[in-house]
């Protein structure tokens, strides 16, 4: 073996090693290995219950103990999904999920998970916050419940930027209530995928710092007459470098909730990472060349 093909192969293990722990999945929980599963909305999330469906990423209710936040529900098939639902907490409640390593914001990550409204009523939401280890708030969304439900982006000091609307074929009784119907009867998910671009990105533009794509029709794209694709949002605290957990928490009073299933959060590699890979190939190459 020649001095120039060991540099080769030490380069391309080097590349695959520092790809390996700098970027791909950081969190990814789908429910179906959950062992307690509700008909309705019993309260059966505890933490155990929760991280027996997460295959990357750990879970953390309010307060940091273990008080469910909602329940494990099914559509009987194996299917599951988090019934993130005030009744089965009995008022305002948090559940927070936890990466394996930091997620380093000048990266960039993507987030997608599915999701649909509950028991919608005014004056009511559920918050999406990714936090830092610290719990400073770099971006913070909001999914309202009212009869038409909204996608917003809520920046300092609290004001909110309106980025998607559900179409007139998704407000009002179209949307269901989980103490009378089971999940996934009758209805598709909405697909929701955040982009957080990340400084190093080179097609950033001054004023985003991320996009926004929302698949109204859950059909696997955002092509649909009703999606919205690419909205850009602007950092709530810039001054953030990491982002540790994505905080879920209920605003307002009464029976209203979410279902959420398939939360998966994928950081991108490193610029350092993407180099080590490219040379690497380009020293296979060359020897095969030679």
């Amino acid at each position: 073996m020649t001095s120039s093909f060991k540099m080769c192969m030490g380069l391309a293990a080097v590349a695959m090693f520092a790809g390996s722990v700098s970027a791909g999945v950081i969190f990814s929980a789908d429910f179906d290995a959950s062992t307690a599963v509700s008909g309705s909305v019993t309260a059966n999330a505890t933490v155990p219950n929760l991280e027996a469906g997460t295959s990357v990423g750990t879970w953390s209710n309010t307060s940091g103990g273990n008080p469910p936040t909602g329940a494990i529900i099914s559509d009987g098939a194996g299917d599951n999904a988090f019934a993130f639902d005030s009744p089965t907490a009995g008022g305002t409640f948090i559940s927070t999920a936890n990466f394996t390593e930091d997620l380093e914001i000048a990266n960039g990550a993507t987030i997608e998970f599915d999701i649909y409204a509950a028991r919608q009523g005014g004056g009511r939401d559920v918050v999406f916050q990714f936090r830092n280890a610290t719990n400073q708030i770099s971006y913070n969304f909001r999914f309202e419940l009212d009869n038409s439900k909204h996608f917003e982006f809520v920046e300092t000091g609290g004001a909110a930027t309106r980025l998607a609307t559900a179409p007139d074929g998704q407000t009002g009784s179209d949307f269901k209530n989980p103490a009378v119907d089971g999940y996934k009867n009758g209805f598709t998910p909405i697909h929701v995928k955040i982009d957080l671009l990340g400084t190093n990105a080179s097609t950033v533009l001054d004023d985003e710092s991320g996009r926004l794509s929302v698949d109204w029709e859950g059909d696997g794209n955002f092509t649909g007459p009703n999606d919205v694709q690419n909205v850009a949002f602007s950092p709530r605290n810039a001054g953030i470098a990491e982002i540790t957990k994505i905080r879920l928490g209920y605003n307002g009073s009464g029976s209203r909730g979410i279902w959420l299933d398939n939360l998966v959060v994928t950081e991108v590699p490193e610029p350092a990472s993407l180099a080590l890979i490219g040379l690497g190939g380009l020293a296979m190459l060359r020897r095969r060349k030679a």
